[in-house]
Formats: structure tokens, sequence, C-alpha cells
């Protein structure tokens, strides 16, 4: 079931974090909520978070992510969505979250037009800022917890239940989540 799921150390060299971790502190937010798909009166009643624009084709930040990943994941590339994504703690102290948790989902709602998920961790180094890996939908403890550190990436199929940790702890979690449709 966990052959799928992949833990990379040390993700990006020394001077492209440098640059992921500025850029994410550089670049605009705009303020949202996770499952995206899902109407809530109020953004603070689902996972609220606050998401950079998706990184155009081309950039040279995605390039270097994309280079990076086939290099390590042995995977080509056939298309790629990636950002960065923040998560307050102040907000998320607001949220039914903050009792129940993220409920275990896909990244695949459309049925395929993913094959891979995943995130890097920028900022957090906790066990509970990680990814929860579960085998069903309705499953309450996952099977598998992968910590938050510093430029640690993880990525699994994209039909893999998952859901996000938060560390109350700490003030905010930056990531940089991503997913991919690679070359058949």
């Amino acid at each position: 079931m966990y052959k799928n799921v992949n833990i990379g150390e040390d993700f990006y060299p020394a001077e492209h974090f440098g640059l992921m971790q500025l850029n994410s502190k550089m670049l605009a937010y705009d303020a949202c909520w996770q499952p995206a798909g899902i109407w809530y009166p109020n953004r603070l009643k689902a996972y609220p978070c606050h998401e950079s624009k998706k990184w155009n084709d081309g950039s040279d930040i995605k390039n270097i992510f994309i280079n990076l990943f086939e290099k390590i994941s042995n995977v080509k590339v056939a298309r790629c969505s990636t950002f960065f994504r923040k998560i307050l703690t102040e907000e998320v102290k607001q949220s039914p979250i903050s009792k129940y948790g993220v409920l275990p989902h896909t990244d695949n709602q459309d049925k395929d037009e993913w094959d891979l998920a995943g995130v890097v961790y920028l900022n957090s180094f906790s066990l509970d800022d990680g990814t929860r890996l579960y085998s069903y939908q309705n499953q309450v403890e996952p099977d598998v917890v992968v910590g938050a550190k510093p430029n640690r990436i993880v990525w699994y199929d994209a039909n893999l239940y998952h859901s996000a940790g938060h560390d109350f702890l700490t003030a905010e979690r930056i990531v940089q989540p991503f997913f991919i449709k690679t070359v058949k």
C-alpha cells in the first residue's frame, strides 16, 4: 500500500532553498480555504489558508522544481501545478479543524487529473505539522505520519487519502504543495 509514498531530504540545494524561502515571503497570498471545491459560509469553517498564485509554466522557480523532482523521482513530468500555501495558527484555532482535524481526502476530485501529489515543507520542524496518510477515507487514525522538516519533500499517489497536520506551537505553516501528471 505505501510503496508509493516517497520522502526526500534536502530536496532543494542550499541556494535554491533560500530562493524558495525568499519567494514564499515576498509573493502575494490570497485568503482561501481547503477543500477549495466546497462552499462554506465562512472560510474559517473550513481549513483556512492563504495561497500564492500558481507558478507559471516556464518560470524559473517552476523549472527548478520540475528539474529537481524529475532527477530524484525518475519520473518525467508532463504537467505540474505548484504554489505556496501558508496556514496561520490564529485562524486554525477559530476553525472546527482545531477540534476535529483535517478530513482525509485525495487530490483527484476530477478523476485522474493528477498521478502524483505532495508537499515540500519550508519552515516547520514538527511531526504535528506533517502529512498524515490513510488506507481509506473514513479512517480515524492515520497509518503513516510524515513529519514536517524544512526542505523535506514527500510525494505519493494522488489517489491516496491524506490530511495535513498542524502544530499549534508554531505561528504559521508554509508549504509548497504540488500536483503532477506524469508522462506515460
